[in-house]
């Protein structure tokens, strides 16, 4: 599932449905901590972020995996050709 996050106001509710829809559980719990804070700071600055929630077997058994990524964390295709190394 990805959703594409507009509003800070949004993210907690955002978070409480995936919850309800599979826990998200112990495997979760830096996400929330750490990530939340920063997704919320960056779109209220104005920022498009994309959240990921994929469910996969973890250390921590099968459970809902989130992540986050925004277009301005992604090179252009005249960005990446310029790089001298190979980041993905």
């Amino acid at each position: 599932m990805r959703i594409k996050l507009t509003n800070p106001d949004a993210l907690d509710r955002v978070i409480a449905k995936l919850d309800a829809q599979w826990p998200l559980g112990e495997y979760n719990e830096n996400f929330i901590k750490y990530c939340v804070p920063s997704i919320k700071e960056r779109l209220a600055k104005g920022e498009v972020i994309f959240l990921e929630s994929v469910i996969d077997n973890t250390n921590f058994g099968v459970c809902q995996v989130l992540s986050y990524w925004s277009l301005n964390d992604v090179p252009t295709d005249e960005e990446y050709l310029k790089q001298d190394n190979e980041q993905s």
